[in-house]
């Protein structure tokens, strides 16, 4: 169907008029306002040498990161690069250089047709199987991704209302060697680093969000309301971002808070079908730099994160369900013996061998202190995690690019622990990405 065919049946359904470039997004548009439709595939197939079954409500379907699991697996995976996802971007002019927009982004699992849903996973595999499972932010909601609207003005800056995307969570993809790769990037698959902590709160519900760029320096700020009855911290969070960018050089710097942030674990064998939680504050903060040498662009960071007991373990554990299922217990106390820290040091870069070939690289390290006080728990112990990523991309076209990838990681001491069978593992895949 050519682009005046879909033009007449746009204006006979009453919308506007279609106005697409070639190999651009569909896009109705008046005078004043305009919709745009958006969306991305990623497939790919892979093998790890040590896995549990690779789950079909997952997101990429498995995880780069894990180390439980005995047996090899070949696989096909859903989102290798990027998350496939689908979403709806709106805007209209207000005048005076003033804009009302809106921003609503759907997760998809290409591989099986549903949303995104790891909750639900959680909820129906044990920390052994038989499917691999872990905490995400996106939980089946229709617009897990982003779900936001507000005013814009290029003058006095962004503000937004709704499910905002975390500071860090941005800072984490721009700077990230890997340019955040699902299921070969710790950044990329993981959203503890960008939620400070927590990945639920990678995206942030019941928030403002406030970005404003003067010249070369950005600032950004978030506030989320927790929305508890009689207290009004509870499930709160605060977030600033401040950050320098121009021509080959940028770097930024956040910091975040979040009062009683929930972390979701994997259902035990007498409670299949109820998730545990575990609450906890978190405080965070994030520097990051990037600089341009021609082809290559070079990337590094460093990121400290402290986990500590909630400020309101009453109204935590009055919960009873989190993204629509049924919660079985939650853990108020887990870090009496002491705060948990973690530190994550990034540093690698992208080399454009040609217009159409990027080949990526980077090198990730996590360390975690003691905080066990002397008790016998191993997962409290110092424990490092360590990972080396490889990814060579070729864009056939602006839309259609295929890839491969590799990521090996390693860990020790306490963060090994909860991988029964291994502390080593590898994910070797390939794929291809397709946006419209």
């Amino acid at each position: 169907m050519n682009r005046h065919a879909l033009s007449i049946l746009a204006l006979c359904a009453g919308l506007p008029a279609l106005a697409q470039a070639p190999g651009s997004p569909l896009t109705f548009s008046t005078d004043s306002a305009s919709v745009t439709l958006y969306g991305l595939v990623d497939y790919g197939v892979g093998y790890m040498p040590h896995s549990l079954n690779w789950e079909a409500t997952l997101p990429p379907s498995t995880a780069g990161l894990a180390l439980t699991g005995k047996k090899p697996v070949t696989g096909m995976f859903a989102g290798g690069l990027s998350g496939s996802r689908w979403g709806i971007r709106a805007s209209a002019n207000l005048g005076g250089g003033w804009q009302a927009l809106v921003h609503l982004e759907s997760s998809l699992v290409a591989t099986s047709g549903v949303m995104g849903n790891s909750a639900i996973a959680l909820v129906g595999n044990t920390s052994t199987g038989p499917n691999w499972a872990g905490d995400s932010a996106v939980n089946n909601q229709l617009f897990a991704r982003a779900c936001y609207g507000g005013i814009s003005s290029e003058r006095f800056g962004t503000l937004t209302f709704g499910r905002n995307i975390s500071l860090m969570l941005e800072n984490a993809v721009a700077y990230d060697p890997l340019v955040a790769a699902q299921l070969f990037s710790p950044l990329g698959f993981s959203g503890t680093y960008g939620g400070g902590g927590s990945t639920e709160n990678s995206r942030v519900d019941n928030s403002l969000k406030y970005k404003v760029k003067v010249g070369d320096v950005n600032f950004g700020g978030v506030y989320k309301f927790g929305n508890v009855a009689g207290a009004q911290s509870a499930q709160s969070a605060i977030q600033a971002n401040l950050g320098y960018e121009k021509g080959p050089f940028g770097i930024q710097a956040s910091y975040q808070t979040f009062k009683d942030a929930f972390g979701m674990s994997n259902a035990s064998a007498a409670t299949l079908g109820k998730v545990p939680l575990t609450a906890y504050d978190t405080s965070s903060w994030m520097v990051c730099a990037k600089y341009a040498l021609g082809p290559v662009t070079l990337k590094a960071g460093h990121q400290f994160i402290e986990y500590t007991n909630p400020s309101n373990p009453v109204e935590d554990s009055a919960l009873t369900s989190i993204f629509g299922v049924l919660i079985s217990s939650v853990n108020v106390h887990k870090f009496d013996t002491g705060a948990k820290n973690l530190h994550m040091t990034w540093f690698g870069g992208a080399w454009d061998v040609t217009k159409k070939l990027v080949i990526y690289a980077g090198h990730y390290h996590v360390s975690q202190n003691d905080f066990s006080a002397g008790t016998a728990t191993a997962s409290a112990k110092s424990g490092t995690s360590k990972y080396d990523s490889l990814v060579v991309d070729y864009k056939i076209t602006k839309r259609f690019d295929v890839y491969a990838g590799y990521m090996g990681n390693a860990s020790t001491g306490g963060m090994a622990i909860g991988a029964p069978f291994f502390s080593t593992n590898s994910l070797l895949g390939a794929g291809f990405r397709f946006s419209f």
